[in-house]
């Protein structure tokens, strides 16, 4: 991706960029080397590569993507953390950050900012982290907050909360559409390790069948949320009606009834009509 500045950083502080996006590596690279106290030692896509990078140079930041193809940017934050304690990591991600800005943190990044704020928030996150500071968003704050002052009985706000580091990547690989094999190969593990994985996040998540875990592990890489039960997902067991769905209907406009015409030749009101009104006798 981007390779190492020719030029002498001097007093700039440099930086590590480890994204397999290469359009937002370039526009983070780019974005970073207008600063004048900023500068890119280089961009790579895969762990390996930033392994590698770190042993040629020690950067001053390594600012690092959850997602690195099939490979788990939390693994690198943990790697990073035992070989250069002294190097500090900040995760950039599009991942909900309600689910992983704690997980970052607890494998040791110093800081966690959503892509979505690339263009507001990630220069001051750069320099707080560089700074030796902790960097989270107002809302994750608040979360921590409300979860250690509470004695940490905060409710989780997902299901998937639940589930370790490596289970959550397993469940992530599944909602990919990847068989276990596959997912056994990307993580270097043995295909039973991922089946006894597998079978943990099924009862941590009161999941019955291997097609309901696809189902519902699709459903959170799509949406985000893990739904507990098939019909919020419009599955429904074989022979189960759904519900109709409530439509609405305007109520019906009452006709008005007419007036009886009145008889003709009746010039008598209502009033002057008798219960039985007889014929006068003849010759009176």
């Amino acid at each position: 991706m981007h390779s190492p500045r020719a030029e002498p950083h001097g007093s700039r502080k440099t930086l590590l960029i480890v994204d397999d996006h290469p359009i937002l590596c370039l526009g983070l690279t780019t974005l970073i080397e207008s600063e004048p106290d900023l500068a890119v030692e280089a961009a790579v896509g895969t762990r390996a590569a930033a392994l590698e990078a770190m042993r040629n140079g020690r950067p001053d930041l390594v600012i690092i993507d959850l997602v690195l193809g099939d490979e788990d940017g939390l693994d690198l934050v943990k790697e990073i953390k035992a070989r250069y304690p002294k190097i500090p990591t900040l995760v950039l991600s599009m991942r909900d950050e309600a689910l992983y800005a704690e997980r970052a943190l607890s494998a040791g990044a110093l800081g966690y900012v959503a892509k979505t704020e690339l263009d507001t928030r990630v220069l001051g996150a750069i320099r707080r982290t560089l700074a030796g500071e902790a960097y989270m968003s107002e809302a994750v704050q608040r979360r921590l907050a409300a979860r250690y002052l509470g004695g940490n009985t905060l409710q989780t706000a997902s299901p998937v909360d639940a589930l370790s580091d490596r289970e959550l990547q397993v469940f992530w690989l599944i909602g990919q559409g990847r068989p276990t094999r596959q997912i056994a190969g990307s993580l270097s593990r043995s295909i039973k390790t991922v089946e006894s994985h597998i079978e943990h996040i099924k009862n941590k998540l009161a999941i019955q069948s291997a097609a309901e875990l696809a189902r519902r592990a699709t459903h959170w890489v799509e949406t985000g949320r893990v739904p507990t039960q098939d019909s919020e997902m419009g599955f429904y067991p074989t022979g189960h009606i759904p519900p109709a769905p409530m439509t609405f209907r305007p109520p019906r406009r009452r006709a008005r009834l007419a007036a009886p015409e009145e008889p003709r030749g009746l010039s008598q009101s209502c009033q002057d009509i008798g219960p039985q009104q007889r014929a006068p006798a003849d010759g009176s």
